[in-house]
């Protein structure tokens, strides 16, 4: 179990650009704790490795590259068939190690991205070629070992062996907790909330740890509502618990929800019976956080609309019928 990091196409400086695929291979140093290398490359490109040294612990230190230079390549994995592969080559390729790994890239001078259907093994690795400016990203067919992608705010693509490297979702709610005012998290116990609840509180107590003031406990507060007997209510609690929270729990009745409507659409400003629907008790809860006195509160909301969270989904009848209605959702 080896750790790639990946940046393609990054505006950043090379300083900056080394700075910051360190940064995310540290996260992920725990798949490889023997070596770790980087190459930095024009046009914005790095790509480092955190290794798990298997088969030439001593020389086969990554990224690996061609004789020539242009070919960088990092892998995760191992290559079972590699001796056979290198009994194929019909150009004469001087092997710098012993890795079963870097028969990939005499492999890929001779066969181009077909030789992706040459290999048998578990792998995932990442190959520049600076000549053609062709940067390639796979996998075996199973995704026995792990590659994920993501995009900069740059423009830039990321790859990674574990999502934590990538660190996106997490930065998209520690920014938004720049506040000078009492904020707080829903929490409803679902996925969404959750996870959002517990970036949100594991970010808090880091601030609070450095000194950092504020206006409001330095505990979380979490906010959550439903009809008597919810199960969202015990969700809520149980999550709220395990976080450390400081939890508000309130119920509504039907009546009240019923009473609420037409304030609910005139500040929806719509007559669209599901957002309507979903509405009304976060307008019955918002009442109440306001009343206490806060202005800001993080959610899980829009990721059933980003990622076909909604049973009705399930009876798409084809994938890019999903993809239309989850796109349709989010206009």
């Amino acid at each position: 179990m080896c750790g790639i990091v990946a940046i393609y196409a990054s505006m950043l400086n090379n300083d900056d650009l080394r700075k910051a695929i360190l940064d995310a291979g540290k996260k992920i140093r725990h798949r490889g704790p023997d070596w770790n290398g980087v190459r930095i490359l024009p046009k914005g490109i790095a790509i480092e490795h955190e290794r798990l040294a298997i088969i030439d612990p001593e020389s086969g230190a990554q990224p690996l590259v061609s004789n020539d230079g242009t070919i960088t390549l990092a892998v995760n994995g191992e290559v079972y068939n590699y001796k056979e592969l290198m009994a194929t080559l019909q150009t004469p390729y001087t092997f710098k190690t012993k890795s079963d790994c870097e028969v990939i890239i005499p492999l890929y001078k001779q066969h181009g991205t077909a030789f992706l259907r040459h290999l048998r093994g578990m792998f995932s690795f990442v190959l520049y070629d600076s000549a053609k400016d062709v940067l390639i990203a796979a996998r075996d067919h199973m995704g026995i070992t792990p590659l994920y992608y993501g995009y900069g705010a740059d423009g830039s693509v990321w790859f990674a062996s574990e999502m934590k490297a990538l660190e996106a979702f997490e930065t998209a709610v520690t920014k938004r907790m720049m506040s000078d005012v009492p904020w707080g998290v829903l929490l409803s116990g679902g996925l969404d909330s959750s996870l959002v609840a517990s970036i949100a509180s594991r970010h808090q107590k880091k601030l609070f740890a450095a000194g950092a003031d504020t206006e409001w406990s330095p505990r979380l507060h979490s906010f959550t509502i439903g009809l008597d007997n919810s199960p969202d209510l015990a969700a809520a609690k149980e999550v709220a618990k395990s976080l450390g929270t400081i939890h508000h729990s309130y119920t509504y009745t039907i009546q009240e929800g019923i009473d609420a409507v037409s304030d609910v659409i005139y500040h929806l400003e719509t007559y669209d019976v599901t957002t309507i629907r979903a509405s009304t008790p976060m307008f019955l809860m918002s009442r109440k956080i306001k009343a206490m006195g806060i202005k800001m509160v993080l959610s899980g909301e829009g990721a059933d609309e980003v990622f076909g969270g909604y049973l009705y989904f399930h009876k798409a009848p084809h994938a890019q019928a999903l993809h239309d209605e989850t796109v349709n959702k989010l206009k």
